[in-house]
């Protein structure tokens, strides 16, 4: 057998880890492809989207709602706990894939008071025109929040947008 066959199995198994090992990616909630965006603003294929990043939640929230206002459009969203808080690379690397021009990030503890002061109806993510705001259902359900058993998690709150032409 060729070595560069080797190298090639190598580099396919390594691919698959660092997927599996992605919990952007893993997590990842798709409400449209960026194949079904009209007007969408184009880019170089050597384009990063751009990482914003807020101490909680409910600021990543008011950011998109700010940002739908500047001709933004969701992608999709990831929200997990995890046992620190992740890469901002990671997300990065999801949102070149998806091709995203923008990242809103938020990494909290995820027994902070941020959430538990969230009431259902008032948060900016309800009514925020995506059906069920199925973000801030994520973010406020018992299930998401008590999965830590004692343990130290982050709560990754990840929206990743594309912006149209106005």
């Amino acid at each position: 057998m060729n070595i560069s066959f080797y190298i090639f199995i190598f580099l396919v198994l390594q691919g698959c880890a660092l997927h599996k090992n992605n919990d952007y990616a893993v997590n990842f909630k798709e409400l449209r492809r960026v194949s079904e965006v009209d007007s969408l603003l184009k880019t170089s294929p050597t384009f990063y989207p751009t990482v914003t990043e807020f101490s909680n939640s409910i600021d990543c929230m008011k950011a998109y709602k700010e940002l739908q206002k500047e001709g933004f459009l969701l992608l999709g969203y990831a929200i997990f706990q995890h046992k620190g808080k992740l890469s901002q690379g990671l997300a990065i690397k999801t949102g070149k894939e998806l091709g995203a021009h923008k990242i809103l990030l938020s990494r909290e503890l995820a027994n902070s008071s941020t959430l538990k002061n969230t009431e259902r109806g008032n948060s900016p993510g309800f009514n925020s025109g995506f059906k069920g705001s199925p973000i801030v259902e994520a973010l406020l359900s018992n299930e998401e929040r008590d999965k830590s058993n004692g343990k130290i998690l982050y709560l990754h709150n990840t929206l990743f947008l594309v912006k149209i032409n106005s």
